[in-house]
């Protein structure tokens, strides 16, 4: 039968193809991994285009 889950806030689902080799965006070059790797870290850090640091 069916099961019912129920959603939970506290969580995010990624349906990806293979695991991520690394969650260092420093090290990250798949673009699989970089779009992951934007989810991640949106809004935590920023970058300053002048100077390129974190």
């Amino acid at each position: 039968g069916c099961k019912h889950f129920r959603k939970s806030q506290d969580h995010l689902s990624i349906n990806m193809k293979d695991d991520p080799r690394s969650l260092d965006p420093r090290e990250v070059r798949l673009l699989s991994d970089i779009n992951l790797i934007k989810h991640i870290y949106e809004g935590l850090v920023q970058e300053n285009t002048r100077t390129g640091n974190l």
